[in-house]
């Protein structure tokens, strides 16, 4: 009879409960050991145990136990203890499972740099923002900011150029005005509204932003997962002096200008992916996405050896890491809303609930952020394309808005298509392919999935499209 075994890397031994061997015994299961024998109970010297709080309990028996995991089996001693509480497998018996004990101040001693508070400096390398030299610089004067925010935007310029980030200027031809926005602890993050300036004159950087279902391929085999975050990403890139120019600010305290690469400004993004990327080029099963970087390997040896090198390299480059976002060898990821492990990948719980909770959209704007919410996991979900057809007329200017039964049942099943999502499996070159297709008279999609060594199918990723009005 299977038996469940809760691990307790606390015990010293396996215990299981009499109540459970009673119900084996009253069921008639022939319990084996793996030898062919049915399983015998031994009472000859038996230790005697002791509880969290120093209590002594006697065990009634000792029995062989087969204890399988995946496709892995051992024997372990398992004492008999009265009661019904849970079966515990002990620490001894941790290895066999590949359960590893993490600790992740040990990495923080290791790379003290690296996760001391404070900002970051990339070392030997700044930043240069491009823009067409025909353009007029542009200036705007400063907009007013709402009296009930005017102290604490201040405040968070006075630590801006404390830290270095910010440095006052007397005058500059490009001009950017701020929108201070209010974070949820009570700050205030300032943000420089650069589409009406130095964005409209921009050489966009196109590094390429990596796509997810990429990133993620570049992870596949790997048994455990290290996630870091680095502590304001874009500002430990430091601007050379003409780019600097570029990013002043227009304020009610004067002007600044930021010395480090800043958010809003179009080539930001690809500027710091090329950066990243260089930084940890070469070094395998390793991801980044802007701010953000997963690690993994095929064993745990491996993935943490790769783990080592890269926070080795992100030290060596001057970056810093937020320590209290970090994960270290785990066996499960979050990044990019979606969880993976080494078998397959599904979107986040948290991000399912997010679409759940969106409200019925009211006009053509709040129709496209919802698509843009739900299309995101459009792999995870059969026969998408067709369920969306009445939301997608309204985008194609088909028909005039009107919100009806037909929209909001097409609403509702999206929302339940992605509640009931599948699980993806990692893509493997080394199994089959099946693609099977399919089409209806508002769209059509495909479903890849692998053989698997058993015969069964399952879904590596779903293809939806609708049908433009030509076809």
């Amino acid at each position: 009879m299977p038996t469940m075994m809760e691990i307790d890397t606390g015990a010293s031994v396996s215990i299981i409960s009499t109540q459970q061997v009673s119900i084996i015994s009253t069921q008639q299961v022939e319990f084996l050991r793996g030898d062919g024998q049915q399983l015998q109970i031994e009472t000859d010297n038996l230790p005697v145990l002791r509880t969290y709080s120093g209590e002594a309990m006697q065990p009634e028996g000792r029995i062989m136990l087969n204890v399988v995991h995946e496709d892995k089996a051992i024997k372990v001693p398992c004492l008999i203890v009265k009661g019904d509480g849970p079966n515990l497998l002990e620490h001894l018996n941790l290895n066999f499972i590949n359960l590893h004990q993490v600790d992740s101040e040990d990495f923080a001693s290791m790379f003290p740099e690296l996760f001391e508070p404070g900002l970051g400096k990339l070392k030997n390398v700044k930043a240069k923002l491009h823009v067409d030299e025909d353009v007029k610089p542009r200036y705007f004067k400063p907009r007013l900011v709402p009296i009930s925010m005017r102290a604490k935007v201040e405040a968070e310029l006075d630590r801006l150029v404390n830290e270095g980030i910010l440095k006052p200027v007397e005058f500059s031809e490009w001009g950017t005005p701020i929108v201070p926005v209010l974070k949820p602890n009570g700050d205030v993050r300032i943000c420089g509204d650069y589409r009406l300036t130095v964005n409209t004159a921009a050489k966009v950087d196109r590094h390429p932003i990596p796509n997810i279902d990429d990133l993620y391929a570049d992870l596949r085999g790997g048994v455990c997962f290290s996630k870091l975050d680095l502590s304001h990403a874009y500002q430990q890139v430091c601007l050379d002096d003409a780019s600097q120019k570029l990013t002043t600010i227009s304020t009610t305290k004067g002007l600044f200008s930021y010395t480090r690469l800043c958010y809003g400004v179009s080539s930001a993004p690809g500027i710091f992916q090329r950066i990243m990327e260089q930084v940890i080029q070469g070094i395998p099963m390793v991801i980044v996405y802007l701010g953000g970087i997963i690690v993994s390997g095929r064993t745990y040896r491996e993935a943490r050896v790769n783990l080592i090198t890269v926070l080795s390299r992100l030290q060596e480059a001057g970056l810093k890491v937020n320590y209290k976002k970090c994960k270290f060898l785990q066996p499960t990821c979050e990044g990019l809303g979606h969880k993976l492990d080494k078998d397959d990948i599904q979107p986040t719980n948290e991000k399912v609930t997010a679409t759940q909770n969106a409200p019925l959209p009211t006009s053509v704007t709040e129709l496209k952020s919802y698509l843009g919410l739900i299309n995101y996991y459009h792999k995870f979900m059969d026969n998408l394309s067709s369920v969306l057809a009445p939301l997608y007329k309204f985008l194609r200017n088909e028909e005039p808005w009107h919100w009806g039964k037909e929209q909001e049942n097409a609403f509702d099943t999206s929302k339940e298509l992605l509640q009931s999502s599948s699980v993806l499996l990692h893509y493997n070159p080394d199994l089959p392919l099946i693609l099977s297709c399919d089409a209806s008279p508002y769209g059509f999609g495909a479903v890849l999935s692998h053989q698997m060594k058993d015969g069964s199918d399952k879904p590596v990723a779903y293809a939806p499209r609708s049908l433009a009005p030509a076809e």
